[in-house]
């Protein structure tokens, strides 16, 4: 009876394994087909230095995008792509050097924006990868100049930052017939001002420098700290005093963990509901809380950024953020418009950062179990539709996600989390 019982769960392992090496190997079998090179400026399309990775093989997104690539360079590193890597970061500081910092993506659509800031994540990652050292010289000044932006441009009263945007009062109103396309219907701005509608505009592009259209921010992204945003610059300042460490700087080691001691005593401040232990965005304007629970507090697990104990009321949001097949990036609510930054999507980038904070602070089980999920989904459903998507329903475990475009096949960042996390369930 245990000998059938073992076959039995032998064989049913079998295709769930073989469907995972068919989908590693359809990966690598891509990354090069994701490959764009154009060294100089053509239309709206800006030049890179060096080749670089697009998150489609073909359709939209066609451009360098800013936070996808320390997804993806996750991906290409295990496969062993680490020239590509390394060229993928070198072109973000090279934008730092062009722009003051690096836009959401290589089009002059995006002039007016960053995105969640990983520049320091990625140079890190090739650092430990090549251990090239009179690299990481070159590339430290234009880490610094992005980090400067980001204290200069987008700080506020309380001492946190916030994400808002360059944009001019024409590319606001432009920017408006975007969001009603995306949203619908039910968006109008009837009777609103030409001044309230600049308003509104900044706070959608400023909303698209962060997740983009997310039910966190009610609309008004550019009066909220985001917990992501201010975790990834805790990030930026510990991995300054990791570089400085290396370079024997120790007036520079003590500068950077007395910054990263500030944020975090800043967020705990202003993102901790004590009565639930969740983190939350704030709004530096009201100075309140918003009430949207969200898996942008995991970044601060990845990130190291709080205690053990506060630890634990993040963990309890899975109560609320997790489903059969991976955490949403939001939790389910009554919401005046189908964000696609919110339940029931799952995007891998927030499967990756949930994965990895969680194992970080000892919660393996949450984790694995977490990780396998996902996996098990994306093999599934490329077993069915022989490619990647950008977003997945982690309650149904399909593709029927709440989307504001026609959903893009996706290499990039969805492929990166899916090397990874098969990586960590070895």
């Amino acid at each position: 009876m245990k000998q059938t019982a073992l076959l039995l769960l032998i064989l049913l392992a079998i295709p769930a394994q073989a469907g995972e090496k068919e989908t590693r190997a359809f990966i690598r079998d891509s990354w090069e087909k994701s490959i764009r090179f154009l060294p100089d400026d053509a239309g709206s399309h800006i030049g890179m230095p060096q080749p670089y990775t697009v998150p489609s093989v073909s359709g939209g997104f066609q451009e360098l995008y800013y936070w996808d690539l320390f997804f993806t360079n996750e991906g290409l590193l295990i496969d062993g792509l680490v020239d590509q890597a390394r060229m993928n970061t070198e072109n973000l500081a090279w934008m730092v050097e062009r722009f003051g910092k690096i836009l959401n993506g290589s089009n002059t659509f995006y002039l007016n924006r960053s995105q969640p800031p990983v520049f320091s994540l990625m140079v890190r990652q090739i650092y430990e990868a090549t251990g090239d050292l009179d690299w990481l010289k070159r590339v430290l000044p234009s880490l610094e100049k992005e980090y400067a932006f980001w204290m200069r441009d987008r700080m506020t009263p309380c001492g946190l930052n916030h994400d808002s945007n360059e944009a001019s009062d024409q590319e606001k109103m432009d920017f408006l017939r975007l969001v009603k396309r995306r949203f619908g219907e039910g968006f109008t701005l009837d009777g609103c001002s030409r001044e309230d509608s600049l308003r509104v505009g900044s706070h959608y592009i400023s909303e698209a420098e962060c997740w983009d259209f997310t039910p966190r921010f009610k609309g008004e992204c550019e009066n909220y700290c985001p917990v992501d945003l201010n975790a990834l610059l805790y990030i930026y300042e510990k991995n300054f005093a990791h570089f400085a460490r290396i370079l024997g700087d120790r007036s520079a080691v003590r500068r950077w963990n007395k910054a990263a001691r500030h944020r975090r005593h800043l967020m705990r401040k202003y993102f901790r509901n004590p009565a639930d232990g969740i983190w939350y965005d704030y709004d530096y304007v009201t100075g309140e809380r918003g009430d949207v629970v969200s898996a942008a507090q995991f970044f601060l697990l990845m990130g190291g950024a709080v205690s053990r104990r506060d630890a634990r009321g993040i963990v309890r949001s899975l109560d609320v953020l997790e489903y059969p097949h991976g955490v949403s990036a939001c939790e389910k609510g009554d919401y005046p418009f189908v964000y696609q930054w919110s339940y029931p999507n799952g995007w891998a980038p927030l499967q990756f950062v949930t994965v990895r904070g969680l194992d970080r602070y000892g919660y393996r089980e949450d984790a694995r179990r977490i990780a396998r999920h996902y996996v098990d989904l994306l093999t599934d459903s490329y077993d069915k539709t022989g490619t990647l998507w950008e977003k997945y329903n982690v309650d149904e475990g399909n593709l029927n996600v709440g989307d504001e475009y026609k959903m893009p096949t996706m290499l990039g960042w969805t492929a990166g989390s899916y090397v990874w996390l098969t990586e960590y369930l070895k």
